[in-house]
C-alpha cells in the first residue's frame, strides 16, 4: 500500500501493506495532551471579555490540571508566552483549525514532555496507557462519535465529557505526569521502529484485518472505529511487561 499521509487517521496513523507491516507510526490521541488541555480550557473563556482578569481566569484553569500545571511551573518563562497566546486569541479568534493556545501547547509538549515520556519506566508508561484504554472504553459505551473523533483528530473537547469521562481524563493527565516524572532524569531509551511495533502488536493479537482497519480508519463507522481504538489502547496490557511498555511509550510519544 503506498504512503498517502492525508489519508491516515490522526489518532491512529498506522497503515498496513500486504504483510501487515507498519508504514506510519501509531499516534495516541491524548499524546498532545498539553495542547488539548491548554487550548480547550482557555477557549472555554473566549467571548467573555479580553481583560486581564479573564486571561488570568483561563490561565488559572490550565495550571490546575495535572501534568500541564507541573510543566508550566517548571518553566516559568512559558507563563508570559501562554498568556500572550490567550490574549492574541481573544483579540482575534482563530477562524479555522487549531487555535493559538492549542498550537503553543503542542510546541511545549514536543520540547518538554515527549522526551521524558519516551524515557519513562515500564510501570508508569503502562499505567498511562491503561488509563487511556479506560477512557476509550468509556467513550465506546457513552459517546461513540466522540470515541471515533478521539482516534481521528484527538480529544479536542474534553470539556464536553460527562462527569465520569472528565474524571477519567484527569486521571489520564495524572498518569502521564507520573510517567513524565519517571523519565525526566532517566537515560535515553532507543526508539522502536515500525517493524518492532508491528511485531509487538501481532504478539498482542493483531491480525491483518486489524491493521487494515487502522489503515482505513477514516471510513469506519463510529462503532467500528471505537472497537479499533479499544483494541489499540488495550494492546500494551496484552503483552509481557517489558514488551507492553515499549508499545505504551510509543503510543504516548508519537507526535500529531
Amino acid at each position: 500500500m503506498p504512503e498517502r499521509d492525508a489519508e491516515w487517521p490522526a489518532g491512529a496513523r498506522m497503515a498496513a501493506d500486504g504483510q501487515g507491516k507498519l508504514k506510519k507510526g501509531v499516534l495516541v490521541s491524548l499524546g498532545a495532551v498539553l495542547a488539548i488541555a491548554t487550548g480547550v480550557l482557555a477557549v472555554s473563556y473566549f467571548g467573555r471579555g479580553s481583560n486581564d482578569a479573564e486571561v488570568d481566569r483561563a490561565y488559572d484553569q490550565v495550571k490546575q490540571l495535572p501534568l500541564v500545571g507541573l510543566v508550566l511551573s517548571e518553566h516559568p518563562d512559558l507563563d508570559a508566552k501562554v498568556r500572550q497566546a490567550i490574549k492574541d486569541e481573544l483579540a482575534d479568534p482563530t477562524k479555522s483549525g487549531p487555535n493559538r493556545v492549542f498550537l503553543f501547547g503542542a510546541q511545549v509538549r514536543k520540547q518538554y514532555i515527549v522526551p521524558a515520556l519516551r524515557n519513562s519506566d515500564d510501570a508508569t508508561a503502562l499505567k498511562a496507557a491503561e488509563v487511556l484504554a479506560e477512557l476509550v472504553k468509556h467513550l465506546r459505551v457513552t459517546d461513540p462519535n466522540t470515541c471515533r473523533e478521539f482516534g481521528q483528530t484527538g480529544l479536542e473537547h474534553p470539556d464536553r465529557l460527562d462527569s465520569e469521562g472528565s474524571a477519567i481524563f484527569e486521571r489520564a493527565l495524572a498518569a502521564q505526569e507520573d510517567a513524565y516524572l519517571s523519565g525526566k532524569a532517566a537515560p535515553d531509551r532507543p526508539s522502536p521502529g515500525n517493524n518492532e511495533i508491528t511485531k509487538l502488536l501481532s504478539d498482542a493479537g493483531y491480525t491483518e484485518a486489524d491493521f487494515q482497519k487502522l489503515a482505513s480508519y477514516a471510513t469506519l463507522s463510529p462503532s467500528e472505529a471505537c472497537a479499533a481504538m479499544d483494541k489499540l489502547y488495550s494492546a500494551p496490557a496484552m503483552l509481557q511487561t517489558q514488551k507492553g511498555a515499549v508499545v505504551a511509550r510509543y503510543l504516548l510519544t508519537i507526535s500529531q
